[in-house]
């Protein structure tokens, strides 16, 4: 009689259980599907969110102060950043007992500032300085030219575009490649100096730039690593980027003609191609001496100018270096 009533209250249990059991797979399944929701709006808010503060100058990387541990320290624009370290790497390997960091990007402003705030030797920037950084009393020394390309993921069916292409393309008018598939468009915020120098001298550019970005049509990220990690993994997807950075990291990209020019040192130095930005090392004047100098000298030099073609910059000669 017990072993019954047991064997029924176990029965009865279970029979209860079930029911309970899948309200419980219930809940979890409408959770996860929660979550997964919640990651996706999480990811879009994040790429159509403000600039983050980092990248606008408003926080600096470097704790130690310049010079007080004898490492030659440099900051700044991420479109800088593969071409300086190019350049750093070769000079260590001819100077071996040299101690130099090259931080990972904050932006043009950012980078004046670590300066100014004695927190960098050099700062990186890729862009022409504002009336208020020049009245700072900085030295600027252009180093390398960097054209500006409008890149596409390899499965792009064209290999050209031209200016009304391409304001067509960020206006969002053209929604399909010419096979059909997708556009995907990549954007930068609005200061990011490759789409302000398109914006200059592509007509309507700037405007359909803007318009896309008011009207949140494409992505807006906020480095350009993002950018070309999202070109090499996104079929379709189409951005400006430097050909620099394209060239040094060997990205598996398709780089576009621009009105049936091709983006390269002879097109950009005649003029036919419109397209460039110039990158500079910015210093406090009297930073021109010890290892800031020595660095300088080698960026300068016959070597150092044979590490910034063969990256796919074009080098400038120096003025002002002391």
């Amino acid at each position: 009689m017990g072993v019954r009533t047991r064997t029924g209250l176990v029965s009865t249990l279970n029979a209860t259980a079930q029911p309970r059991r899948g309200r419980v797979w219930l809940v979890l399944l409408v959770l996860i599907a929660g979550l997964g929701a919640g990651s996706l709006f999480l990811l879009q808010t994040m790429e159509r969110s403000p600039q983050p503060p980092h990248l606008d100058g408003r926080s600096v990387p470097p704790r130690a102060r310049a010079g007080e541990d004898g490492v030659l320290r440099l900051a700044g624009a991420g479109p800088n950043l593969p071409l300086t370290r190019a350049l750093v790497d070769a000079y260590v390997r001819e100077h071996p007992e040299a101690r130099i960091h090259v931080h990972e990007s904050i932006g043009s402003s950012g980078g004046l500032q670590a300066l100014v705030d004695g927190n960098i030797d050099i700062a990186l920037v890729s862009r022409p300085l504002t009336k208020s950084e020049r009245d700072l009393g900085v030295l600027v020394l252009p180093y390398a030219t960097d054209a500006v390309v409008f890149a596409a993921h390899p499965s792009v069916p064209v290999d050209g575009l031209s200016s009304a292409d391409a304001v067509e393309l960020f206006a969002g008018a053209r929604p399909s490649w010419p096979d059909g598939s997708r556009v995907v468009v990549l954007q930068r915020e609005r200061e990011d100096p490759k789409h302000v120098v398109a914006g200059e001298a592509i007509e309507g550019f700037r405007a359909a730039d803007d318009t896309a970005r008011r009207e949140s049509l494409w992505h807006v990220m906020f480095s350009d690593d993002s950018i070309a990690q999202t070109l090499v993994n996104a079929p379709g997807s189409l951005a400006l980027l430097n050909l620099g950075a394209a060239v040094s990291q060997r990205l598996p990209i398709k780089v576009l003609s621009l009105d049936g020019v091709h983006p390269d040192e002879a097109s950009v130095v005649d003029g036919r191609y419109p397209l460039h930005v110039d990158l500079a090392f910015v210093l406090r004047t009297r930073s021109q001496r010890g290892q800031v100098a020595e660095f300088l000298r080698f960026v300068y030099s016959p070597e150092g100018e044979a590490v910034i073609q063969a990256s796919g910059y074009i080098p400038m000669a120096s003025e002002g270096l002391g």
